[in-house]
């Protein structure tokens, strides 16, 4: 045990080296020497630097390229995430080449046979051993099964899971000295966002993961004659092995052979947005990265998704609290986006809410009554993810996702209709959600919550009440108060009961001298009436002028 942990210490302080040495080689110096002042002087000297003709977003991206498998993908995902790095760098990052050297052939064929437990001749008519495509993760070849099936069998790296365990390890050792180390980067929480991208990169590599939301989606669509998404081979796939069938289509981006093929440019947007949106608002289970090479399109307009290892997921939750900001930005209501901000938990403690809600306000105002043919989505939504950076809002994960996908579509939906609009396409989705938002059932929906938690709570109650008086019997509960400036409050109360009191006093006082008045058998009485009402008059005078000066003090 303990040479494998010194094997493994070797191995992770040659790989951290390799890593400052690619940030060095392209001119990151100061975050090295943020990290690793030491390392930063090593492993510069002598360093030829490619840096002179490169901007800052093509260095990282090339950093990002030099350093493997885990980064190429950390990297892919990043640049779905705008809300987290600056719009220039996320565009960048979408421009990371996946395509690596493939792994050998009889490497692949040893694993197929391996996870399905039989020769590769005996589980398939055909296999090719070139592969059709090789990624950092994967790599695919094409294969027939014996019912003359055409397929394509994807197939795990060896050793990947151990190469991506080496550079998450280190990555999260890198941002902890980070948080501690550099204030800017604290702010975004680099260890909660290399969380969710470990999250997410297990995910992609599980391949029956892959394969159960692929089955999901198809389950989804199976009723819908434009979207067609491949069927999984469960028989013939395994841990390392995904078999699925082969898409024999054109990928929507290649504009030259859907003329050639007769294809309507104008329906393929279409449905491409249409596939987006019912994923979204009618089923919650999206598509994360519908770029072009995701989407191809089949015989009479039909688009067939690739590659499902990236999701998002909206719960129910997620998705009213969507339709409460769409419908407030639709009514142009600033305080209501940030109360569902609030309740989403989004809002940092120590943000500015009057800057938020101007620059919110001043956003929704550049667009309001805009016509629809005149606005930009990508645009509109890059803007957006410049405001949440601005204002440190951290979305939850899937909403970004979503909002990326929405402006990946219709980036894709001009390409193939320069007339295509997004927004045209999605208004009966907003009109459906006001009327889902009035309708019966709705309101039916959530009466019934309403009554399911008084249900329980009165069903609860008795036990635990018992539970709390049982402990006051045994002296265990205790009672936690904390203030702050209590004081302001006692005498600002001392106050008030003082102001009240002379009140009541006044108030007593007139009901007395108007009964008095009222008295004629005695001219004495009469006096002393108008006597307590000029007293009553001045004090009620005085205690204007008490209650005036104390609010003028109080602004």
């Amino acid at each position: 045990m303990k040479i494998q942990r010194v094997g493994k210490r070797i191995k992770n302080l040659k790989r951290a080296q390799q890593i400052f040495s690619v940030l060095l080689k392209y001119g990151f110096d100061d975050i090295v020497s943020a990290l690793r002042k030491d390392l930063a002087i090593k492993l510069g000297k002598g360093l030829i630097r490619k840096t002179p003709s490169l901007k800052r977003e093509e260095r990282v991206r090339k950093v990002f390229e030099e350093l493997g498998p885990t980064f190429i993908k950390l990297g892919q995902i990043l640049s779905l995430r705008p809300d987290i790095v600056p719009l220039k760098i996320a565009n960048e990052l979408r421009k990371l080449q996946d395509e690596v050297p493939p792994f050998s052939s009889e490497e692949a064929v040893k694993i197929v046979e391996e996870e399905i437990g039989k020769k590769v001749k005996e589980i398939f008519s055909y296999f090719s051993m070139d592969p059709m495509a090789a990624a950092s993760i994967a790599q695919v070849h094409r294969a027939k099964t014996f019912s003359e099936e055409e397929v394509v069998v994807k197939i795990k790296r060896p050793d990947i899971e151990k190469m991506i365990a080496l550079d998450l390890d280190i990555l999260f050792h890198l941002a902890k000295i980070a948080e501690q180390r550099i204030t800017e980067v604290k702010l975004y929480n680099p260890i909660q966002i290399l969380e969710e991208f470990s999250s997410t990169l297990q995910k992609e590599i599980n391949f029956y993961n892959e394969g159960r939301n692929i089955d999901r989606f198809r389950r989804n669509f199976e009723a819908d004659s434009s979207v067609y998404i491949p069927k999984v081979y469960w028989e013939l796939s395994g841990e390392r092995i995904l078999t699925m069938e082969f898409i024999d289509g054109v990928k929507c981006s290649d504009l030259k052979k859907i003329e050639e093929k007769g294809l309507d440019r104008k329906k393929i947007a279409y449905n491409g947005a249409q596939l987006i949106l019912k994923q979204a608002f009618d089923h919650g289970f999206f598509h994360a990265d519908p770029h072009p090479g995701n989407l191809y399109v089949l015989e009479g307009n039909v688009i067939a998704p690739l590659d499902f290892g990236i999701v998002g997921r909206l719960s129910d939750e997620m998705r009213e609290e969507l339709e409460d900001i769409l419908l407030a930005v639709i009514k142009k209501d600033v305080n209501r986006i940030l109360r569902v901000f609030y309740q989403m938990g989004v809002i940092r403690d120590e943000f500015d809410s009057q800057r938020l809600k101007a620059d919110t306000f001043e956003f929704l105002d550049r667009y309001y009554r805009v016509p629809l043919n005149q606005l930009d989505v990508p645009s509109i939504i890059n803007e957006m993810f410049e405001l949440v950076r601005k204002h440190k809002i951290r979305f939850p994960a899937d909403f970004t996702l979503l909002l990326k996908s929405l402006a990946t579509v219709e980036g894709v939906g001009r390409l193939l209709d320069p007339e295509f609009n997004m927004i045209e396409i999605a208004l009966p989705y907003g009109r459906k959600i006001i009327k889902k938002r009035r309708g019966i059932e709705r309101q039916a929906k959530f009466l019934s919550a309403l009554i399911e938690d008084y249900r329980q709570m009165i069903r609860n109650f008795p036990s635990e009440f018992v539970d709390i008086l049982k402990k006051i019997k045994r002296g265990e509960a205790r009672v936690k108060l904390e203030h702050k400036n209590l004081e302001k409050l006692i005498s600002s109360l001392e106050r008030t009961a003082k102001f009240i009191s002379m009140a009541l006093i006044i108030a007593a006082l007139m009901i007395s001298s108007s009964l008095l008045v009222q008295i004629k058998s005695k001219i004495i009485y009469h006096f002393l009436g108008i006597g307590g009402f000029i007293i009553a008059s001045i004090s009620t005078i005085f205690l204007l002028f008490l209650v005036l000066k104390r609010s003028k003090n109080n602004y």
